[in-house]
């Protein structure tokens, strides 16, 4: 249910595409914290919440070139700033909560193995995000209700997750106005990744006997359900770009707008077309 989040590539200036792998790599760095299992679960939905949050500051940024796991014969950029720690512990917590969900719809081949080496990491995320840790809780244990009650109704059946994600992005900031136009943007985002994910899964989903709005709602005529799936996908980008504009956004302003005017559609495109894509946190 991750990954989806990615910014047009090579749409991205040669500088922004440096500091989008800076963000990428200071994130992987940071989830170090809960252990070098938790490094598995780097999602680039998170990386597009460290990004944000930090150009939500005006506090300087620390740059540095580190040896990384993954490329040991040479020095990353790497970018660390105070929102990667929060980034991180969503990171661990969604990316647990995934393989768990894999692991039961039978989705991936050693998630369970997964599970187990991020355990500890899982604990540590919970104990030191107790309040985050609730609220995931309490909006999964929704969303696994809404889909062991075979929910036909799209906006009911995307509500919990979009309502985990407008909890999780409102955590961006104090101030109220500020807050409020997050839980938006997460909100419509959460919904998008929910049905962005059904949309994409459907086939696979009849064949294993898993729940799927989409499969749900619709039997029959695919026609039917691919207007459909576009008309809401469409329509979640869309609330989600204006709450975008609302934000004052101080710096990253080109690595964020080209995620929100042309990575997330251009996914949603290519989702509907039928193209299935690599969402492995990978490498840049």
């Amino acid at each position: 249910m991750f990954g989806y989040i990615t910014a047009d590539k090579p749409e991205l200036r040669v500088k922004e595409y440096h500091q989008y792998r800076g963000y990428y790599c200071g994130l992987c760095q940071a989830m170090a914290e809960y252990g070098q299992g938790g490094r598995i679960l780097l999602s680039y939905d998170c990386v597009f919440l460290y990004i944000l949050f930090s150009a939500l500051q005006e506090t300087p940024l620390k740059m540095v070139r580190k040896k990384c796991i993954a490329h040991p014969a040479r020095k990353e950029l790497m970018i660390f700033d105070a929102p990667a720690e929060y980034a991180a512990a969503v990171n661990v917590l969604l990316g647990a909560f995934n393989l768990r969900d894999k692991k039961q719809d039978r989705q991936q081949k050693g998630a369970g193995a997964a599970l187990m080496v991020v355990r500890r990491a899982e604990k540590k995320a919970r104990k030191k995000y107790p309040l985050l840790a609730e609220s995931m809780q309490k909006n999964l244990q929704a969303l696994a209700q809404v889909e062991q009650a075979g929910e036909t109704d799209i906006d009911r059946a995307a509500h919990p997750f979009a309502q985990l994600l407008g909890e999780i992005f409102s955590g961006l900031s104090s101030e109220e106005g500020q807050k409020k136009v997050l839980w938006e943007l997460g909100y419509q985002l959460g919904r998008w990744i929910y049905l962005v994910d059904a949309w994409e899964d459907r086939r696979e989903d009849q064949k294993k006997g898993n729940y799927n709005v989409f499969l749900k709602k619709f039997a029959e005529p695919e026609a039917q359900a691919a207007e459909t799936a576009e008309f809401n996908l469409k329509s979640a980008v869309n609330a989600a770009v204006l709450a975008y504009d609302l934000l004052d956004v101080k710096r990253n302003q080109g690595i964020l707008e080209n995620i929100m005017y042309r990575g997330i559609p251009r996914k949603t495109e290519a989702i509907l077309r039928g193209e299935k894509e690599n969402r492995r946190h990978g490498s840049l």
